[in-house]
């Protein structure tokens, strides 16, 4: 009888550790497993292509700064508030399926300046001055001008690397 329980027991504790390795095993695939991340993406790891510096090439949107007019806060609509940007995009020189970025970007260069004018016209002050929202307008910008420029292409890789905000000073 004392032969049985010890092999009961030992049949129990080998399923519980199986057990535990396949809960394990399962969290490592869905979640990453590298704990490294932090913030709203700890589950999500994403390795991006770091073009070198001789890959890129960089163009002002606007002639030094611009000024754009925000979205009314208040209720009464007694007060202007704008915001004063300097916007440089930064793109690749060669995109497989494009023959000449440079020439693209310059002749949908209005198109551009347009999207960014109503991107910020439909900002208040309030959202403006939020400290993450510097890096929020550069992401979204990036995503609206790549889908601008790339409406009429067949290919899915981006054009431009980086929005660069070099002023942004509001009131």
């Amino acid at each position: 009888m004392n032969g049985k329980g010890s092999f009961f027991i030992l049949l129990i504790v080998i399923a519980f550790l199986s057990l535990s390795l396949t809960v394990l095993a399962i969290y490592v695939f869905v979640f990453g497993g590298n704990g490294s991340s932090k913030g709203a993406d700890a589950g999500q790891t994403t390795v991006q292509y770091v073009p070198k510096d001789s890959e890129l090439a960089e163009i002002a949107l606007f002639e030094g700064e611009k000024v754009f007019n925000l979205k009314s806060g208040d209720k009464d609509g007694k007060y202007i508030s704008a915001i004063r940007v300097s916007i440089k995009l930064k793109y690749f020189i060669k995109v497989d399926g494009i023959k000449d970025v440079a020439g693209k970007l310059e002749a949908r260069q209005s198109e551009m300046r347009e999207l960014v004018g109503n991107y910020f016209l439909n900002m208040t002050l309030d959202e403006v001055s939020k400290p993450e929202t510097k890096e929020k307008a550069k992401k979204e910008l990036k995503e609206q001008i790549n889908k601008l420029l790339l409406e009429s292409e067949k290919i899915k890789a981006d054009l431009v690397y980086s929005v660069v905000l070099e002023d942004w000073f509001y009131q």
